[in-house]
């Protein structure tokens, strides 16, 4: 019996943490889900975050006048970890007001900033190998972190 507990101890534990895992999409995922959300899929995409060039496998951009998506598939975790870094640092910088709320968090293999201001509100979130980055009006909030939901970047 005491071991049965243990096993069914271990098992919780081993279920509670695959839980708090997410899961990585791909640029193809982000391109329907652009076209659901009537955006334009740029066919030559920025770079916004400054990376060096070896570090980038692909970049998606899609955007209409008030809502940016970017998603960024690097070549490493590592260098995933260093541009949520970088693109965080950015926008903790760059506030566009005295006015804001910003929350982050950072569980396994994923992290999350999010900052909201008068008028703008941004949603950083890196999972394993990958970046999204999503951007607009802050009257489009709910639809901007429904987009990041439905990827499973929450």
């Amino acid at each position: 019996m005491k071991y049965f507990k243990v096993l069914l101890l271990f098992l919780f534990v081993l279920f509670i943490s695959a839980c708090n895992e997410l899961k990585v999409t791909d640029s193809s995922t982000v391109k329907d889900l652009c076209t659901e959300y009537d955006l334009d899929i740029e066919d030559d995409p920025n770079d916004i975050i400054e990376l060096e060039n070896d570090a980038i496998a692909s970049i998606t951009e899609c955007s209409s006048p008030e809502f940016n998506v970017f998603f960024y598939e690097l070549n490493s975790e590592n260098d995933a970890k260093n541009a949520y870094s970088t693109e965080k640092d950015a926008l903790h910088k760059n506030k566009h007001s005295n006015v804001y709320k910003e929350s982050e968090s950072s569980i396994k293999n994923h992290s999350r900033y999010i900052l909201s201001t008068n008028n703008d509100y941004y949603y950083l979130v890196r999972v394993d190998n990958t970046l999204l980055f999503l951007s607009g009006k802050e009257y489009l909030r709910d639809d901007i972190k429904k987009f990041g939901e439905t990827l499973g970047y929450e």
